[in-house]
């Protein structure tokens, strides 16, 4: 089992180091990764989004109580978060919310879900994997909600004028109406794209986002950030990769959702920070070198977490 997860894992690893040597090598610099970030924020990411919503049968396997249930997991997570964040100065706030509640659900989760798939009798495995995308596309709009409001409160206080501000950042992020897009296209008209001109244009684009995300990532790799704020990692990994799936779990079960969808949430939620978190500090206000120690904290610790929660959710499965 640990092999499986390394092998969905190992490919981070290895272009975030790609990222770092190009940094120390000289071919990549301050104003190229800026540039880079820019390029990801408003277009290579919400490209993808679009093109991962708009895939998505969403009429066919929807289920509110699943939706809900990742809804109120996230929210008593985020504000926990805040409470325990509040003496942060307020970039760091930001990108420690960021690391604590933010899922790398596309390119972690999803792996993980087709591991368990294929460990269950064939219409377990269907109904698991058809959960899982149907929560993807609406659970990539509320992490994107929640980044913004993490990345910009701080800055402008929970207040009215915060808030004022942090909805005037979302109505307007790239990234949330990318999602919304691709999640309406999804429910009048899955697949549309698929085999088009245009489709495929899109996907060519879309695949150049994660692993720009990752050099990204390793550019801005030192040890700063992973010793000057070694405590706040520490408790934002646990929250990440412990806490918020279990609180999912617990949702799930308390909104009587059946146990494969309970399973799909859980993946999702235990998933590690998503790379995303990294142009969007620098474009927002946050600690850069914070949110690039938790997205390399989170992705090497959920080798053993994902483990667990595969295991967890299996006995879960089998007796639901």
């Amino acid at each position: 089992m640990l092999l499986h997860i390394l092998a969905v894992l190992g490919p981070i690893f290895l272009l975030i180091a790609c990222g770092s040597v190009l940094r120390r090598t000289g071919v990549l610099g301050e104003a190229g990764a800026a540039d880079l970030a820019r390029l990801l924020y408003w277009f290579a990411l919400p490209v993808q989004l679009l093109v991962l919503g708009a895939s998505v049968d969403v009429a066919a396997h929807a289920d509110v109580r699943l939706i809900l249930a990742v809804l109120a997991a996230y929210a008593v997570a985020f504000a926990l978060g805040w409470w325990l964040s509040r003496g942060l100065d307020p970039a760091a706030r930001g990108s420690a919310l960021g690391i604590a509640v933010r899922a790398n659900g596309a390119f972690v989760a999803l792996p993980m879900v087709e591991l368990a798939a294929a460990q269950l009798p064939t219409a377990d495995g269907a109904a698991l994997r058809a959960a899982f995308a149907v929560l993807l596309a609406p659970s990539v709009i509320l992490f994107n909600i929640g980044a913004v409001l993490a990345f910009r409160l701080p800055h402008h206080g929970l207040n009215r004028a915060g808030m004022l501000q942090a909805v005037n950042e979302i109505w307007r992020n790239p990234l949330i109406i990318a999602c919304v897009a691709g999640l309406a296209l999804g429910a009048w008209r899955p697949g549309l794209l698929t085999g088009t001109v245009v489709g495929i244009s899109l996907n060519l684009a879309a695949g150049a986002a994660i692993p720009l995300a990752l050099l990204v990532a390793g550019f801005g790799l030192t040890g700063e950030g992973l010793r000057g704020h070694a405590g706040v990692l520490a408790v934002a990994t646990l929250g990440k990769l412990v806490l918020v799936p279990g609180l999912t779990w617990l949702a799930g079960w308390w909104f009587g959702c059946p146990p494969t969808a309970v399973a799909a949430a859980v993946f999702l939620m235990a998933a590690p920070t998503a790379m995303a978190s990294v142009p969007m500090a620098r474009l927002l206000g946050g600690d850069v070198a914070l949110a690039i120690a938790g997205v390399t904290a989170t992705t090497v610790a959920a080798v053993l977490s994902l483990a667990g929660w595969l295991v967890a959710m299996g006995w879960w499965m089998a007796r639901g």
